[in-house]
Parts: structure tokens; sequence; C-alpha cells
């Protein structure tokens, strides 16, 4: 039979890699409120 910590290290890697799958949208979404910020504030000194 398997080992208990087996189980739990493999259930660990895979949330592990998850997470690694969801960081392209995550870079994308965190550039998308950089540049919304930094439009807001160039509108906010024009204004």
């Amino acid at each position: 039979m398997r080992k208990p910590d087996a189980v739990s290290a493999a259930a660990s890697k895979t949330v592990a890699a998850g997470y690694r799958g969801d960081a392209p949208a995550e870079l994308v979404c965190l550039a998308l409120v950089l540049a919304i910020v930094a439009l807001a504030l160039r509108i906010a000194a024009v204004w």
C-alpha cells in the first residue's frame, strides 16, 4: 500500500502545479491594474 506521506506530497504538488498555471493570467491582471492606475494618475495630473 502507499504511504500517507506520499499521498500528501502528491496532493501538494498538484496544488503547486495549478498555481503555476495561473501565474501568466495573474501577471496580465496585475499589468492591467497598473496601466489603469497610471492612466488615472495622468488624467488627474492634466486635469
